[in-house]
């Protein structure tokens, strides 16, 4: 697990979780025997490294409940494994939507780690505290987190670390009103994350550039940009990051005229959403309601609906599929008989 934690960011992520994949109930079986026999210390050490591969996976609510065990049973465990094990407990608690959990996990982990002097370990719960401020729409809050963050990542000459802090900030200017900057940072990221081969990375970098293309309403590069990245994601078998792509093609789709391609999306990262506990975050939800609503008034209830309940439907391969669809003109004329590109 040791090994394959930092392989998880780099050029042989994808080897490395299909290795996880094929082990996955040795280490069910591992952590288990951890619990039972009183070695919580070594639970911890596995548990604290696999976050990534559970959450990848959409094994939230699996890999919750091991941290929080291996929490309880292991209170005499050293301070960094303890403060790592909080860390990991936090992220997989804010993408199930626990705001409050995953808050009070990163702020423990945060201050064990600024006991330890672990420099980039504070910079990756500053980096999270950030992500859960964000998630409830408090963007001055985010905004200083992500700034301490980099800060700390620049001191740790982590560049994995500075790409994913100059990816936040610009995710809190766009969201602040500042697209050109936004863009600006994520496309700095983007740069620094190919050159370390960080697949997901990249998948996220393009993710949030075409946010900044919906926000300058530039329709075809906010598809192109959010297409490719849900490609990555596909490859990688990142299932909790689908849902948020597949919105925002839909946003996308509705704006140029096809609202059933629209519903479709949309029904289809709804029922994604519902299978992975991974609930929308706040800051996004009037968005997409105002979006939806548009969309349903220019289609129509009725057939707004239908197509929204085939998305709910659709497997997730078929919805990244169906996503990717170049056949635009096709899937155009058959939902809504505009024939629009």
């Amino acid at each position: 697990m040791e090994a394959a934690e930092p392989a998880l960011n780099g050029p042989e992520q994808g080897a490395w979780l299909a290795r996880l994949d094929a082990e996955h109930e040795n280490l069910r079986a591992a952590l288990a025997w951890a619990l039972d026999a009183g070695a919580a210390e070594l639970g911890l050490r596995l548990a604290a490294g696999l976050w990534r591969f559970w959450l990848t996976r959409g094994y939230l609510s699996e890999g919750q409940r091991w941290l929080d065990r291996l929490l309880s049973a292991g209170g005499g465990a050293p301070p960094a494994w303890r403060a790592k094990a909080l860390n990991a407990a936090g992220n997989l608690a804010r993408m199930r939507g626990e705001a409050g959990t995953a808050a009070a996990r990163h702020e423990a982990s945060l201050a064990l780690r600024r006991e330890l002097r672990d420099v980039r370990g504070v910079a990756a719960s500053l980096t999270n505290l950030g992500n859960v401020a964000l998630d409830l729409g408090d963007l001055g809050r985010a905004a200083r987190l992500y700034e301490e963050s980099l800060a700390h990542y620049r001191q740790a000459e982590d560049r994995w670390g500075v790409a994913l802090a100059l990816n936040n900030l610009g995710i809190v200017l766009r969201e602040d009103g500042s697209p050109q900057r936004a863009e600006q940072l994520h496309a700095e990221s983007l740069a620094l994350r190919r050159a370390l081969g960080d697949r997901r990375g990249i998948a996220e970098a393009l993710d949030n550039l075409g946010r900044v293309a919906l926000a300058r309403e530039d329709w075809p590069r906010a598809e192109a940009l959010l297409g490719e990245s849900l490609s990555l994601w596909g490859e990688l078998g990142e299932r909790p990051s689908v849902p948020m792509t597949l919105e925002d093609l839909a946003r996308a789709a509705a704006a140029v005229g096809q609202p059933e391609r629209a519903a479709r999306l949309w029904g289809a990262a709804e029922a994604l959403r519902a299978a992975l506990g991974v609930p929308m975050a706040p800051q996004r939800r009037p968005g997409h309601a105002a979006a939806a609503a548009g969309a349903r008034a220019r289609a129509g209830a009725a057939r707004y609906d239908r197509a929204w309940a085939a998305g709910q439907a659709m497997s997730v391969d078929e919805a990244v599929a169906y996503a990717l669809s170049r056949d635009r003109r096709a899937a155009t004329a058959d939902e809504t008989g505009s024939g629009l590109p």
